[in-house]
């Protein structure tokens, strides 16, 4: 049998009551199985992990203070993301419902984003990865995600176009990076004494200083007196 609880925390998107549907299972204790708007907004764009099965407690209360504290910290998480403004169109996205049969779904919005699917956290992070704009690495290091940008300039081998990702590693919060390209070039040797940063904005701007140091030094050596061939990337040490 279910028991129902009102978190003490309203709806995320209209404000309105949450109600937390609590079961309880034979030598396991009690786990959440549904969580509701009374205006029946989809609570899965806010947190996709609910309802779940896997999150067990001793008593209803310990369930559902549990859920009750997730929704409050992932609405105010959702308050600041809606509050940065879109690196497109420097407008700040916006939240409007969309009714079907008797459900409301909120829809987000900005002057050249139409809609965003899924939980808001996971839809900025494509936001952000799309425009690859390296100067949002300090929205990123706040929601501990990570962002794409194009390396400038590019490869010094092939000339081929560069990517890195600005990344949180581990449970420490460090930021770190991760380098992508689609030419057989080895960059590793290049990429020599980059440490994680504590902040995602300084690994990007340590990132972008190295990588312009070292290329325009690739660029600059000379051919080999010997064999008159430029180096090889594989050789660079």
């Amino acid at each position: 049998m279910s028991k129902h609880i009102e978190l003490a925390t309203p709806c995320p998107n209209c404000q309105s009551r949450l109600t937390l549907s609590v079961r309880r299972t034979p030598l396991m204790g009690f786990h959440a199985v549904r969580l509701a708007c009374e205006n029946g907004c989809d609570l899965h764009w806010y947190y996709y992990d609910l309802p779940n099965g896997r999150a067990w407690f001793p008593t209803v209360e310990q369930c559902a203070d549990y859920h009750d504290g997730i929704i409050r910290r992932e609405g105010e998480e959702n308050e600041r993301i809606l509050a940065f403004e879109c690196p497109n169109c420097g407008e700040c996205p916006h939240v409007s419902s969309k009714s079907i049969g008797r459900q409301t779904f909120p829809t987000v919005t900005c002057r050249c984003a139409s809609y965003w699917d899924g939980d808001l956290h996971s839809a900025l992070c494509g936001w952000l990865t799309e425009t690859k704009n390296r100067k949002n690495a300090d929205i990123l290091e706040r929601i501990g995600r990570s962002t794409t940008f194009r390396t400038e300039p590019d490869c010094p081998f092939c000339g081929g176009p560069v990517f890195v990702c600005i990344i949180e590693t581990g449970d420490d919060r460090r930021w770190g990076f991760t380098v992508h390209h689609a030419s057989p070039c080895n960059l590793e040797p290049l990429l020599q004494g980059l440490r994680p940063c504590d902040k995602a904005q300084e690994m990007a701007d340590d990132f972008d200083r190295h990588w312009r140091k070292t290329v325009a030094a690739v660029k600059d050596t000379s051919d080999c007196p010997h064999c008159g061939r430029p180096p090889e990337d594989e050789h660079i040490v």
